[in-house]
């Protein structure tokens, strides 16, 4: 039917319909935008910083941790997490350092940080041994963040690089003193197979 030959009312009854029938194909279109890959996963705020971050390396969230490749930039934010959770001592900041810079040199895409509101809060260094084995490090996660699944997520990260290269095994050694790590690795499959003893000289000499 011609508008032109409907009464007032029903002209503008009609264009009100065809506008909001163009609202709602607006609305669908930008809808199945927002549910792409990122937007079925991440929170708008968190799929927002992915589209920030689109020209870097791959960025991946785990249990609401953004998980990305660490930054030669967050070097001292690092270390002081490792210090505040006890993964080194201070006199061995030296060598953690000299650690960091081998493994970005060799595989600077293995150096995993996780992320909450853009602090870091989690570590984990993956390493490829001569034998084409996996070895994981320097796994930490801030106290205040403990128990919640962050652990977890980067280890599977991590695990997930080595699956990719075709590694078959993982390695790692960790004190047995530290329970904590003993349980979380011991939930996601990892066993023990050996016992790693160590002992520091001192510096003198025996007869």
């Amino acid at each position: 039917m011609n508008p032109q030959s409907l009464p007032p009312t029903h002209i503008g009854w009609a264009l009100s319909t065809k506008f909001l029938v163009r609202i709602l194909f607006v609305y669908l279109f930008l809808a199945s935008i927002a549910d792409s890959t990122y937007g079925q996963q991440c929170k708008l705020s968190q799929w927002l910083l992915l589209r920030k971050h689109s020209q870097q390396p791959p960025y991946q969230f785990r249990n609401s941790m953004l998980i990305r490749p660490f930054n030669i930039a967050e070097e001292e934010v690092v270390l002081a997490l490792w210090l505040e959770c006890n993964l080194i001592p201070p006199s061995e900041v030296a060598t953690a350092r000299k650690n960091i810079h081998r493994v970005i040199t060799i595989y600077p895409e293995f150096f995993l940080v996780g992320l909450q509101d853009e602090q870091i809060i989690a570590t984990i260094i993956a390493d490829i041994l001569p034998d084409r084995r996996g070895w994981l490090s320097f796994l930490a996660v801030l106290p205040n963040y403990r128990r919640r699944g962050y652990a977890h997520a980067i280890i599977n990260a991590a695990e997930k690089l080595f699956r990719d290269r075709g590694l078959r095994s993982i390695g790692l050694q960790v004190n047995s003193s530290n329970q904590s790590a003993i349980m979380c690795y011991s939930e996601l499959g990892y066993v023990g197979k050996e016992i790693i003893m160590g002992k520091v000289l001192d510096s003198g000499t025996n007869g």
